[in-house]
């Protein structure tokens, strides 16, 4: 059998179900391996010979599943996809080692392997797609540190935290896996479609799901099994007691996975599920080094206390200790520093002109170093 015929044949599988691992493990006991199923698909055969369940079996002889893997090779042939299967060397180990591991995945970009990346050291980072601005800011800013030392991060393309922690990681020239709950060419949500191009380029695009796929809400949860999957750890940034979130959460806990948690406002419901987690057990971080040090990595950039080294007025070093204590937009900033709001958007223009903060599209500020 040819490598064309093989991909194909690891594509039908991937088709017959959803633990598709699972099938795979039945073809393998029923047939001896993939390549002898695949010969047999869309064939009225009566297997008289072997013991195989009605339900797989009719899938096995339903010629249209046949033909639909052979277009999606089409396709991924047409435009260039990577793809990469579970008995491949390139497939990262820590997916391999799940209850459900995909038995294909679509990508663009590099995957960690390609990179020589340690996958020991992936961590996610997960939260709400309705977060505040203090979710938004740790999540960037957990990220970006975490990528300065060395760190991959991985997560789920998603508005709010998801988003920020893709952006944390590629400003510090760092690696970063997004993983889709869609085809590998279609952009959800279609807002991120520069963000999918700039980690497309400088790291990894990842879905189980074949081409053309809808985002549709069933396929998340699968999504997120990859996203925890992938990683050594889940890092929760702000999430509340029922969200996608902690459905990730729950898969990491039946992966062996660490969880750690970043403390939230207690009055807000944003917050609620990640202070349940921490009421739990979970490990509660209040500094990127927390997370460094349990995996047992190299701290490389130590994190600063105060910004003395930088060039700063007294109004700039006001403001920007009102942003690190949670007041985020001009007028908070205004109201916590006693600062009339001309001051403080002419120091904001500064700071940002000094690469110390960044201003998100809602006109929110984040610190950046």
């Amino acid at each position: 059998m040819s490598e064309e015929e093989k991909l194909v044949a690891w594509i039908w599988v991937s088709l017959l179900g959803k633990n598709n691992n699972k099938i795979r493990n039945k073809l393998i006991k029923y047939f001896g391996n993939i390549e002898k199923a695949w010969e047999v698909c869309g064939k009225h055969k009566s297997f008289t010979d072997i013991k195989i369940e009605e339900k797989l079996l009719e899938k096995i002889r339903n010629n249209g599943i046949c033909e639909k893997a052979k277009k999606i090779y089409e396709e991924i042939q047409k435009n260039r996809y990577k793809v990469i299967t579970l008995d491949s060397e390139k497939y990262p180990q820590n997916l391999r080692n799940i209850y459900s591991p995909p038995c294909v995945l679509y990508y663009l970009g590099q995957l960690p392997v390609d990179l020589n990346i340690n996958t020991d050291n992936l961590i996610s980072i997960v939260g709400s797609r309705r977060c505040t601005a203090y979710g938004k800011t740790t999540a960037f800013r957990f990220a970006k540190k975490l990528a300065e030392n060395n760190v991959g991060i991985v997560s789920g393309l998603a508005r709010g935290i998801d988003s920020e922690a893709h952006k944390g990681a590629l400003w510090s020239d760092g690696y970063t896996i997004a993983v889709l709950g869609s085809g590998i060419d279609v952009v959800y949500p279609k807002e991120n479609i520069k963000l999918f191009y700039d980690i497309a380029e400088k790291g990894c695009i990842l879905t189980e799901f074949p081409p053309e796929t809808p985002p549709l809400r069933n396929n998340f949860p699968a999504r997120n099994r990859i996203v925890s999957g992938l990683s050594m750890g889940v890092l929760v940034v702000e999430a509340a007691q029922k969200s996608g979130a902690m459905i990730t959460v729950d898969m990491a806990l039946e992966q062996g996975k660490n969880i750690y948690v970043i403390p939230g406002n207690i009055y807000s419901e944003a917050s609620e599920g990640c202070n349940e987690l921490i009421k739990k057990g979970a490990y509660c971080v209040t500094k990127y080094e927390d997370i460094l040090e349990d995996l047992s990595i190299d701290i490389i950039t130590k994190r600063s206390s105060s910004f003395d080294d930088v060039m700063l007025s007294q109004n700039e070093k006001l403001i920007l200790k009102q942003i690190l204590n949670g007041y985020f937009t001009p007028d908070e900033i205004s109201d916590a520093s006693l600062l009339d709001i001309s001051e403080v958007l002419t120091s904001l223009t500064m700071l940002q002109f000094k690469g110390i903060l960044l201003k998100d599209f809602d006109g929110s500020y984040k610190p950046i170093i």
